[in-house]
């Protein structure tokens, strides 16, 4: 039995927008390459008092919570890989650093308003 001083850190979890498409597939894209990827949950489900976020914040950008650590859009991303395991923390401390955080944040915010964009409908083929 542990000691409370040695208690697990509170597990991980990533609220996204459950009826994005692209948030899906990158939900699935996270849990295919990413070893330790938190459980993901559709804010649509997420018990978001509990998690202390709102609605607004979860329509806005993806959420990553631990514990009393929050983390919003690209800085979520970056703390999904700086805990995801094998070769990912590099690149989440990577894209975390004050000198990146920036960027990555515009890129964020540019990607999170075409989102509707990025993937094709489903039933549509789709002409190559």
């Amino acid at each position: 039995m542990r000691s409370s001083a040695q208690a697990a850190p509170p597990e991980a979890v990533l609220v996204y927008d459950g009826e994005c498409a692209f948030c899906r597939r990158c939900i699935a894209v996270m849990h295919r390459f990413v070893p330790h990827a938190p459980r993901a949950v559709p804010c649509q489900d997420a018990p978001l008092d509990a998690l202390g976020l709102t609605r607004r914040e979860c329509d806005e950008a993806v959420q990553w919570v631990r514990g009393t650590e929050r983390r919003s859009g690209a800085r979520a991303v970056a703390a999904v890989l700086r805990h995801g395991g094998g070769p990912w923390p590099v690149a989440g401390a990577v894209l975390d650093a004050p000198v990146v955080r920036s960027v990555a944040a515009a890129v964020y915010r540019r990607v999170a308003r075409r989102r509707s964009c990025l993937v094709e409908p489903a039933g549509q083929p789709v002409e190559r």
